[in-house]
Order: structure tokens, then sequence, then C-alpha cells
């Protein structure tokens, strides 16, 4: 647990750990960690299972964050909240929410940056399964997304007035739409280029 601190994480294993609410491998929130070298995995949450950043803005390279399990709350990989992380060289695999979101969650006005990012094998049994926006516009750039699974948005799925830039990015994903938006609670439009979808224009909704 992090709060209103910067630690210096290195050549780390966390694993097999668990917590009743939020952040069942690693909890930040106000701190600006530097997490490098490091493993996050088969932790479990009621949500944002292997990490949970609240107002945070870490360094995160070289790290795997996999196999960590969310319960209703979902977020089976990470979960951001007004948080801007940095993510480079990271692998974000097989990570399960029994609710929304396998993979990544990126909600109120969360603004990560990637470089060479791979989000593969996450499964949601709700909605989105590689990444989940939800009151945000990030630039998804730079990023892989293969396998992932969920009925709706296997891919990403947009919530609530999400309009992120998605460009330079791979989609291939099982079951469901690559991308799916819900206007529900606000139109949620995403602007795509250079990037490769193999379902073409039918696979976004």
């Amino acid at each position: 647990y992090c709060r209103q601190s910067s630690p210096i994480m290195d050549n780390l294993n966390i694993q097999s750990n668990h917590a009743t609410d939020e952040g069942g491998g690693f909890n930040c929130w106000g701190g600006n960690p530097v997490i490098t070298n490091t493993s996050i995995s088969n932790n479990t949450a009621h949500s944002g299972a292997g990490m949970d950043l609240i107002n945070s803005n870490p360094i995160i390279e070289s790290s795997e964050i996999s196999g960590n399990i969310a319960g209703s709350g979902g977020m089976g990989g990470i979960s951001l909240i007004a948080s801007n992380p940095s993510f480079k060289n990271v692998t974000i695999s097989s990570n399960l929410a029994n609710s929304m979101c396998g993979g990544l969650f990126i909600g109120n006005g969360s603004l990560p940056t990637f470089e060479s990012v791979i989000l593969s094998d996450n499964q949601a049994t709700g909605r989105g399964g590689g990444i989940v926006t939800e009151n945000s516009a990030p630039v998804l750039e730079h990023l892989t997304l293969a396998n992932n699974i969920s009925s709706t948005g296997s891919g990403i799925y947009l919530s609530k007035n999400s309009h992120p830039i998605i460009r330079n990015t791979i989609l291939a994903n099982e079951l469901g739409n690559e991308i799916n938006a819900n206007a529900m609670y606000g139109a949620s439009i995403p602007n795509i280029s250079y990037s490769c979808i193999p379902g073409g224009q039918s696979s976004v909704q």
C-alpha cells in the first residue's frame, strides 16, 4: 500500500495476496512510485485485483501484471482513477474480472501513456475484455490487444462520455465486438487511425 509516497520498486514478485476491497497486489493513492522488472500475479480483490491506482502517476517498466482475479467490482488487471501512469514494455495478461474489465480500466480523466504494451488473454464476464474507458479521453497507442474475451467490447469498451484516440494499435480478440461504445450515459466516440482491426468496420459498434 502506497499513500502519498514515491518508492522505487525493482525486481519484485508480488503474488498471491488478497484484499477485501481494492488492490490485491498493489494499491496506490496519491503517489508516484517507479516500478521496474516486477511481476504482480495471482492476487485477488473485490476490484483492481492486480493494481489499483488513485490520483497517482507511477512509472511502470519491464513488468508483468498477470493472473489476477477481481470479484463483482471488476478490473481484474489494473484500475486507474484520475491517474496518469507511464507504461513501457509491460504485459497485462490472463487477468479475470467477474464483472466489467478484464485487463485495464481507465476512468475519471486518467491519461496513461504507452510504449510496447501487450494486453492478452484477459477476460471479463461483463463488458470489456481488454480495456474499459469511462469518463476519459486517453490516447491508446503502441498497444497490442489479443485474445481478450467478453460478450461486449472484447478489445475495448467505452462508457460514459469516453472519447479515446486509438492509433498505431493492433486488435485481434475473441468473441463480441472489438470496440463497443455505450451511449446510455452519454455518447462515447473513438477516433481510430493507423491501426489494425481484422474484423474491420463491422467490429466497431
